[in-house]
């Protein structure tokens, strides 16, 4: 890892325990040292999650690392499996256990077969396999394979939600909105809110849902093996503004083969219309930069197209966090980059995480979208989504309303 001035790109193990700790039920054993564990419990607090699983860690000493021995792992998969009796127990490695090359899965294979009642999942993201995503898209994917049990469809409809993890800042609020507009457009309910809110039963019902609903770019494999398996049809995107969130709705419609509410969709476009004329003749009167947006590929995106083509104010610095998504629209900016970019720009509004907003001009609107965090909000409230109908609501009220009412 190279120097940082602020912090590293997190490593794709990073991205797998933050995905797999929020779930009820679970243990996750990490074949490691026990400080690299704490690190990731530390950013993982900070980052509004709520660890459920249970978390181990074997620790290693120069004994094991000189002589490759796996004693302690185990030691620790019997002590576990046989006092805790786990649903299900993710064994992950670590950078040391990945560089003395330990078999992580062929060990999970022999004790697959000593316990054979309980799922033990081994996992590769050993923080060299790639960024955060990487680490987010395998778990997701693993839990996907490995957990659903053979269901018939729900005689109502019912949907799955992939992709609400931790690593998005505003996961909580948005995945409540996405709930809320299925279930007053469509009568639906969710079975599986994978993973911010969910246990391994919900996991395990998953084949049972009408429809998936695939919040992000790394949740689409698990959703293709979910469809593979039991038929199941999904919806990708994030519903950014009125015109995202209709299309959004139409195109769950036509999964479900449900119409939708036409009522419902009435009184969310007549309570936005009126808002959206207000905004975009406020943003009609600004002809420079006004906006600088950094977060995950999929966020920046989707409020990229609403701030730009719906309400028409015109974008400055545009960069998104993970190299691997990048592309000419929307730029992979490295630490110097998005630095400059919030100190010299002058933006009336800034949208990224909160480093960058401590760093961005005191004048300009700051909206926090992303990773990290410097404070920790011990209440949760699920009202200020950034998604869906109430979502394009909240955003034109952070993007046009004075502070007071904000």
């Amino acid at each position: 890892m190279g120097l940082y001035k602020y912090y590293p790109v997190p490593s794709d193990r990073m991205g797998a325990l933050w995905t797999l700790l929020p779930i009820k039920g679970g243990c996750i054993l990490e074949f490691g040292t026990s400080g690299t564990t704490r690190f990731a419990l530390n950013s993982f607090s900070r980052m509004q999650g709520e660890q459920n699983s249970r978390i181990y860690s074997t620790h290693m000493d120069e004994n094991d690392i000189a002589m490759g021995q796996v004693t302690r792992l185990e030691k620790a998969m019997d002590e576990i499996l046989k006092t805790e009796k786990p649903p299900a127990i993710f064994v992950m490695p670590s950078t040391l256990s990945a560089t003395i090359g330990t078999d992580i899965a062929s060990h999970c294979s022999l004790y697959q077969e000593k316990y054979p009642d309980i799922k033990i999942l081994p996992l590769k993201s050993d923080g060299f396999r790639g960024n955060w995503t990487q680490g987010v898209k395998e778990a997701l994917e693993i839990l996907a394979c490995n957990l659903p049990v053979e269901s018939e469809r729900t005689q109502n409809p019912t949907f799955n939600i992939i992709g609400s993890c931790a690593d998005d800042y505003n996961y909580f609020s948005d995945s409540y909105e996405i709930i809320r507009m299925l279930k007053e457009g469509f009568n639906a309910v969710p079975l599986c809110v994978m993973t911010s809110d969910t246990d391994i039963s919900n996991i395990k019902a998953m084949g049972g849902a009408h429809v998936n609903i695939v919040l992000r770019h790394e949740g689409i494999a698990a959703a293709q093996r979910l469809e593979e398996r039991f038929g199941t049809p999904y919806v990708v995107g994030r519903p950014y503004g009125l015109k995202a969130s209709l299309q959004w709705m139409e195109e769950v419609s036509e999964r479900l083969k449900i119409k939708c509410d036409a009522g419902y969709l009435g009184y969310e476009q007549k309570m936005l219309s009126g808002a959206l004329k207000i905004a975009s003749a406020y943003a009609s009167r600004i002809h420079e930069p006004y906006m600088a947006i950094g977060g995950h590929f999929d966020i920046v995106k989707g409020l990229l197209d609403f701030a730009k083509e719906e309400v028409g104010f015109v974008p400055g610095a545009v960069w998104c966090t993970s190299p691997d998504r990048a592309n000419e629209s929307i730029p992979f900016y490295n630490e110097r980059q998005w630095e400059e970019a919030v100190t010299k720009g002058q933006y009336g509004i800034i949208m990224s995480n909160a480093v960058a907003l401590q760093l961005a001009k005191q004048d300009s609107r700051k909206i926090q979208i992303d990773i990290p965090c410097y404070e920790f909000c011990p209440i949760k409230y699920p009202y200020t989504p950034y998604v869906g109908f109430r979502g394009a609501q909240y955003l034109l009220n952070k993007w046009i309303n004075p502070p007071q009412y904000r």
